[in-house]
């Protein structure tokens, strides 16, 4: 990628082009610190209107999010921006001290750790407007101890006090953001390479997007990449298969954070005397079985509106 400029904030990004489409839907590859990965056309990147320009950080704020929760880069085009534009309500200003608690919430892997905030980069979290928008709202949430600050010394880190503890509680129980689903399963070889492709069909065709540690590339421990992968999921399949520690283990804590859990197990595996035994479980007698099944459960119980 080259150094060049975001066509959304204005400031320097990573910019890759396209050329595998025809003439009009070349486009750029954006890896902007501020925006997020997305991608737009060349020619809605060089498209001037006073309009839509006074309006391009409700854009990094949707790409942004977009990225935040994992999933794959929004598209921007001349034909498709005005309905991104409208496409979210814009949050009021208890709803973006909102998100930035759940942002800090997403980033950390247990209550005390810091997470570091910087309001000129991290400002589209909040859907603010630029720099000192986000500012006011870390303010207040100071006021309201809601966070708390590292230290004079480190003015841009922070972490939740119990009370902004309790308020992540009482938004988790609303609603669980974002359409990632989350996988739990053993990872042995043979039997992962044949059972993992049926699970994530069946999410995709949900309308999630699959989240499995085994085929995700990260520099962090496991534990914490655990974590910090189910807190942006809004729902778990965990397959019980051969009765994985680990498995229950990632359940379990989904199971805490008032994520939705959907357990699978191939026919055979005894459910006595386990600790999911009084939930449903999908038995299923092959992939294409598992996969059937696994899609009509979710469409049914878990749709995204």
């Amino acid at each position: 990628m080259d150094d060049s400029i975001c066509p959304l904030c204005g400031k320097q990004c990573q910019k890759e082009t396209d050329v595998s489409g025809d003439i009009a839907n070349i486009k750029y590859k954006i890896k902007c610190h501020i925006c997020g990965k997305y991608n737009i056309t060349v020619v809605a990147a060089h498209h001037v209107d006073p309009a839509i320009d006074a309006k391009k950080w409700i854009l990094s704020a949707l790409t942004r999010e977009n990225t935040e929760l994992g999933n794959k880069p929004i598209e921007i085009n001349r034909d498709n921006t005005e309905k991104l534009l409208n496409s979210k309500d814009i949050p009021s200003p208890l709803e973006k001290m909102d998100k930035i608690l759940l942002y800090i919430y997403k980033s950390t892997s247990a209550p005390g750790k810091w997470k570091e905030i910087t309001s000129k980069v991290d400002y589209p979290v909040a859907y603010a407007t630029d720099e000192s928008e986000m500012k006011f709202y870390l303010d207040n949430l100071l006021q309201r101890n809601l966070i708390e600050l590292a230290s004079p010394q480190m003015p841009d880190v922070f972490r939740l006090t119990i009370q902004g503890w309790e308020r992540i509680d009482e938004l988790r129980r609303k609603s669980p953001e974002g359409n990632q689903c989350f996988v739990a399963m053993w990872f042995k070889d043979d039997f992962f390479d044949e059972v993992y492709p049926a699970i994530k069909n069946a999410i995709e065709k949900s309308g999630y997007n699959p989240k499995c540690l085994k085929i995700k590339i990260h520099n962090n421990k496991i534990c914490d990449e655990i974590i910090a992968e189910l807190r942006k999921s809004s729902l778990c399949v965990a397959d019980i298969t051969e009765h994985r520690a680990a498995v229950y283990f990632e359940a379990g804590f989904a199971f805490g954070l008032n994520i939705p859990v959907i357990y699978t197990c191939k026919d055979g595996t005894t459910l006595d005397n386990i600790d999911t035994n009084q939930y449903p479980h999908i038995t299923w007698k092959n992939t294409q079985d598992l996969e059937t099944q696994l899609t009509e459960k979710i469409l049914a119980l878990y749709p995204l509106n």
